[in-house]
């Protein structure tokens, strides 16, 4: 039986009460709502009123980072209380990028040595690596997939 794969992310946004956008984030539970751990920028705007926004949710962390990098890019970090162009931290940001080189090179053996059918599993293994994270596992996990398939 196939597990299902939750997607608990979403990336939000605090408008000023005149609608100007000034801060773009990612998160999951009640972080859009929270106050703590935000900076003296941000503090300064939201003192004034804000408003909260949810951009999109339901999505897997993966895809909550490069929609906040989109949307910090669109709307300019100079026009932000952020501090950073949105992703991830620096600590995760090589594991993040790590990870989508190796997907890149999975769907190319895919697309060169299996039918459209065993393309679409890649699917699947881009939201199992979400989950857990971990490069080395995911190269481990295709060799066994593999292994037992053919």
């Amino acid at each position: 039986m196939k597990q299902k794969i939750p997607n608990r992310f979403y990336v939000y946004i605090h408008k000023r009460l005149d609608d100007k956008i000034f801060y773009v984030g990612k998160g999951c539970r009640n972080r859009a709502y929270t106050k703590h751990y935000r900076n003296d920028e941000w503090h300064k705007e939201a003192a004034k009123g804000y408003k909260i926004e949810i951009v999109e949710d339901n999505l897997l962390e993966l895809d909550s980072y490069k929609l906040e990098k989109k949307l910090i890019a669109e709307i300019g970090l100079q026009n932000l209380t952020n501090c950073k162009s949105g992703g991830t931290s620096l600590k995760t940001k090589n594991l993040i990028e790590e990870a989508y080189k190796k997907l890149e090179e999975l769907r190319i053996i895919f697309d060169l040595y299996y039918n459209f059918e065993e393309y679409n599993k890649i699917k699947y293994f881009r939201e199992w690596f979400n989950i857990i994270g971990a490069t080395e596992m995911i190269k481990e996990d295709m060799k066994d997939y593999y292994a037992v398939k053919h």
